[in-house]
């Protein structure tokens, strides 16, 4: 039992991480238009097919998972915060391949 709450702990704190970080991409550009948003869960293929998976920006995502745990709880307040701070401020300028 223990285990599944400490797995469940994790995966709050990542799904915390990476809405701070959609949230923090429309912080920075607010004024995208729905095509040109890079996070989504919803994307078309080279071929045309749809494909569902979620990009995940490993130079914001990673911060936000390490800081929320030196902050303490609430972790997920934290991660969400951290993910939006960091997405806001740098975006993707670090991140390999864009």
């Amino acid at each position: 039992m223990a285990f599944i709450g400490w797995v469940a702990r994790i995966l709050m704190v990542g799904a915390a991480a990476l809405v701070g970080n959609y949230v923090g991409e429309f912080i920075r550009e607010p004024r995208q238009e729905p095509d040109d948003v890079k996070m989504g869960l919803v994307r078309t293929s080279v071929n045309g097919s749809s494909v569902v998976g979620v990009r995940l920006s490993i130079s914001n995502f990673i911060p936000a998972v390490v800081f929320a745990y030196f902050a303490g709880p609430p972790r997920t307040i934290a991660a969400f915060l951290c993910g939006a701070l960091v997405s806001a401020l740098v975006g993707n300028r670090f991140e390999p391949g864009s």
